[in-house]
């Protein structure tokens, strides 16, 4: 974002159809309740790491293996058009969020890079549903808190998916949650090379 002294340059919040991102709404769809058990509180990471193993991963069907390419391919494509593109795709991180209850959110104030994976990553994060208050993504200025960069509404507009891509250096979290409704995302990690 390149509005204030205080706002840091290496993020970016933008909204585009959601015609475009159905594919990934129709994923989510399937997550929410579906056949993923492995949930760490209310993130399910679809597969961490090695990005290409989700190929032979046999509890994947086909349909979502192509979904997550194509998760993969539109994310990194976001990241060459805000130049932070330079990224193995053959490694990362994509994890499902799922928030409907108040006080659910447990994350701190947190980097992405050398958090849920041992290496420096670019992140994209879709928001595809926003219903709840409270939520919000907060940016900043270091680990401690210190200083509140900016709180962004990730609250799409109708018809529309909000898009957050920064390197994995920002600080953030998520506001905390004060309502029922929902708060639903997909958020791509790719190491930075």
């Amino acid at each position: 974002m390149e509005s204030s002294d205080n706002t840091p340059k290496y993020y970016s919040v933008f909204e585009v159809d959601a015609t475009a991102f159905e594919y990934v709404s129709d994923f989510c769809s399937q997550r929410r309740g579906g056949d993923y058990s492995h949930h760490i509180e209310d993130i399910t990471t679809i597969y961490g790491n090695t990005l290409v193993g989700f190929d032979r991963d046999e509890k994947y069907s086909k349909e979502t293996k192509e979904s997550l390419h194509h998760i993969i391919d539109d994310a990194h494509k976001i990241m060459v058009e805000h130049n932070i593109g330079n990224v193995d795709l053959d490694y990362g991180l994509i994890e499902y969020h799922y928030y409907d209850k108040p006080n659910q959110n447990w994350l701190t104030i947190h980097q992405d890079s050398f958090a849920a994976v041992n290496y420096e990553v670019n992140t994209v994060i879709f928001y595809f549903n926003k219903t709840l208050e409270g939520g919000n993504l907060e940016i900043y200025d270091n680990v401690d808190g210190d200083n509140l960069l900016d709180s962004i509404d990730i609250t799409p507009s109708d018809g529309k998916v909000k898009i957050v891509v920064m390197s994995g250096d920002v600080f953030h979290t998520v506001s905390p949650i004060m309502s029922e409704g929902i708060r639903e995302s997909i958020v791509i990690q790719l190491r930075r090379i």
